[in-house]
Order: C-alpha cells, then sequence, then structure tokens
C-alpha cells in the first residue's frame, strides 16, 4: 500500500495516545495532524486538501463525529472509533472502512488497514478499466460515430483524415494526427511514427525495425525509436 496521510480526531488523551502508538510501526501510515474537537478540525481541513484518511471518534465531548465528517469540505476514507457499538449502521451508511470499538488491538486495526487496501486497489483496477474503455468520437463522411478505444488496433495518417483499424473494420475519420493524439490515452497508444499511432495492448511483437499487431508490420521512426522502446517495455513489464 502506498503511504496514505493520516488525521486522528480523538478528545481523550489515553485513548489517542494508544492509537497513535498503534499508528507507530505502519510505515505505510502518516500521521499528519491530531485534534481533539470539531472547530480545530474543520479549520484545518479549510487549509490540507490531500488527507487520505481519517481516524475519527465518534463522540467528541458533547459533540459528534458523524456530524463533524458530514461537514468536512471533502470526504477522505475514514475508520470510526468508539466506545459504544450504537452508531455503527449510521458509520457504514457514511462509507466508512471500519468501525473500532475501543480498546482497540493492533489486530484490529491492521485488519481495518487491510480492507481499505482491498478497496482502493478494486478503485484503481476499475478506474484503469474505465480509462481503456474510453470512447472515441470521429466524423465519418457525414456521419458522426463512436468507437472504444480498446477496441482499436491502429491509427494511420492519410493528408488530412486518419484510417482506423479495429479488429471489425476500418473507418476514414476526418481528424489530424496532431489532433488525434491529443485525445488518446498516452498509456494505452504510442505513436511510432509519422504515419501511425498504435494500441499498446495490441501490440503481438516487436524487432528492431517494427512493431507487429496481428498480420500488420509497422516500421519505427528511427528518431522516436529510444522514446517508443522505453515507453513498450514499460507497458509490458
Amino acid at each position: 500500500m502506498a503511504q496514505l496521510k493520516c488525521v486522528l480526531i480523538e478528545d481523550d488523551a489515553l485513548a489517542r495516545a494508544i492509537l497513535m502508538k498503534l499508528i507507530e510501526p505502519h510505515q505505510d501510515l502518516f500521521l499528519a495532524a491530531t485534534f481533539e474537537n470539531i472547530k480545530d478540525t474543520l479549520t484545518y481541513f479549510d487549509t490540507n486538501t490531500d488527507i487520505d484518511l481519517l481516524f475519527l471518534d465518534v463522540e467528541l465531548n458533547k459533540e459528534s463525529g458523524i456530524k463533524l465528517y458530514e461537514q468536512l469540505p471533502y470526504k477522505p476514507a475514514v475508520i470510526f472509533t468508539t466506545a459504544h457499538e450504537g452508531f455503527a449502521f449510521t458509520a457504514f451508511e457514511l462509507g466508512a472502512i471500519d468501525y473500532l470499538k475501543k480498546p482497540i488491538t493492533q489486530e484490529r486495526l491492521t485488519n481495518a488497514l487491510t480492507r481499505l487496501d482491498k478497496i482502493k486497489t478494486s478503485a484503481n483496477t476499475f478506474t484503469e478499466k474505465q480509462s481503456r474503455n474510453l470512447n472515441l468520437v470521429f466524423k465519418e463522411g457525414r456521419t458522426m460515430i463512436t468507437l472504444n478505444s480498446a477496441d482499436v488496433l491502429f491509427f494511420e495518417a492519410s493528408k488530412d483524415y486518419v484510417k482506423v483499424v479495429t479488429a471489425a473494420k476500418s473507418h476514414m475519420v476526418l481528424i489530424t494526427m496532431k489532433e488525434l493524439q491529443q485525445k488518446l490515452k498516452p498509456e494505452l497508444f504510442v505513436r511510432i511514427s509519422k504515419s501511425y499511432i498504435v494500441n499498446k495492448e495490441k501490440i503481438t511483437s516487436v524487432d528492431n525495425e517494427k512493431v507487429h499487431i496481428q498480420q500488420y508490420g509497422f516500421k519505427i521512426s528511427r528518431m522516436l525509436k529510444k522514446d517508443i522502446t522505453k515507453q513498450l517495455t514499460v507497458a509490458g513489464s
């Protein structure tokens, strides 16, 4: 798990010290600040917008930690802590990662962080898939067409037009290569010459001079060769 920037909000000094001690061994956590009340927490969040995780006591003196979370200008992941179990349903309705009953143990904290890691991994995978499935809109003749970027094998320049080749068929669309390149995700597509942009995920093999996609072979530009090789190595690693 990448290091997470955390804030701890707990009004009880002993409970705060215990949780800080439990957080210490976790090198993936960086405790940026601790607070005892809602006012100071809200002031902090007005100017700090990079917090990843909150450890938030449900009851802060006579104030509500749940209401505090609802007032935040943005919502980091949250692990609620409490001496009572009565607020668990409300906490999970707010999307809490976990609801830890005091006294908190290292095992319970570790389990909560493991759950957070799984949630973040799933979210990243979903985002990556969405990125790879980006729809591209082109003008073909008098018609506007929509193609899924993941279906494209390669693009071939043809003056003010570009030939878009998928496994199913080809389309001649009105766009320049420069305009096209600005629309494409660099993690999915790479320009290998003046005339061709290829889908990295469709590449079947690469040799010293050519990139191969199925039955197609494309000569790599000498000027771009070093950069292309680097990009393809990173993509394949």
